[in-house]
């Protein structure tokens, strides 16, 4: 997984994966990243070689906030619709702080999986911090569906 670089770091970082013979299967961005200028996002994946770009939980993000994250997920749709114009899949890469519950039956992670449209937002399921702040098996029979693209 590579990451949306300064511009500095841009022409340094692309020597090392080709003298590693690297090849990337996906692209780490930020959401601010691709609302700003979803077609360098875009652009820079591709010059990477993958179609795939990813964005992990939200720095400082409310995940007890059934409001924000309802604005969350009508974010990452339109984020991919962007990204998707440009020939690239958006995925979602979750930790536990997804974990946390809004509601009696309903954890942030569950509302975003409801919430996003699986036509445009994939997800990477990171079994890691599922196990460490929920149910794996649960959690693969709930989103199971929207992750044909990763699965970690």
């Amino acid at each position: 997984m590579l990451s949306v670089p300064c511009r500095g770091v841009i022409r340094r970082q692309r020597i090392v994966v080709e003298e590693i013979f690297l090849v990337p299967q996906v692209f780490n961005s930020s959401l601010g990243s691709i609302q700003a200028n979803p077609k360098a996002v875009a652009d820079l994946a591709k010059s990477y070689g993958t179609d795939m770009v990813i964005i992990t939980g939200m720095y400082r993000f409310d995940y007890s906030s059934e409001e924000d994250v309802l604005n969350l997920a009508r974010k990452l749709n339109k984020a991919d619709q962007a990204l998707q114009k440009e020939g690239v899949q958006l995925l979602y890469h979750n930790h536990n702080c997804e974990l946390q519950h809004i509601n009696d039956s309903q954890t942030a992670y569950d509302l975003i999986i409801e919430n996003t449209d699986p036509a445009y937002v994939n997800f990477e399921f990171d079994s890691y911090w599922i196990a460490n702040g929920g149910d794996p098996i649960q959690s693969l029979q709930v989103s199971g569906q929207y992750m044909d693209k990763a699965f970690r």
